[in-house]
């Protein structure tokens, strides 16, 4: 079987399509697999159904986040805990959601990302 994720820890990231793996909830670290952002680290925002709201806080703030399909996502055991009201609420910044993704991120880094 050929894993297109083959660079991924996964102690820290969980399989595409994996059923044992993190449940998803707001203020999650996630990696896009698919479309012109594949790669890309993201927060999510909201969820509507079938879809997540994504943003990065750089080029798609919480004003105008991006809409991803579940299956195109991998997720992190990573969660911003302090952030997750906040996102529940709609009242993160662009600027808070940046933040933890740099924390986040670098702790997969430190953890053999």
């Amino acid at each position: 079987m050929n894993d297109k994720n083959t660079n991924a820890d996964y102690g820290v990231w969980a399989r595409s399509g994996s059923t044992s793996g993190p449940e998803l909830q707001l203020a999650q670290l996630v990696r896009s697999l698919a479309g012109r952002d594949k790669g890309q680290l993201y927060l999510v925002v909201a969820m509507d159904g079938a879809r997540v709201l994504v943003a990065d806080g750089r080029d798609r703030g919480v004003g105008k986040p991006k809409k991803k399909n579940r299956r195109h996502l991998q997720l992190s055991y990573k969660v911003a805990a302090d952030l997750k009201d906040k996102a529940a609420s709609g009242k993160v910044t662009d600027e808070e959601i940046r933040e933890a993704i740099n924390k986040l991120a670098g702790e997969n880094a430190k953890e053999g990302m």
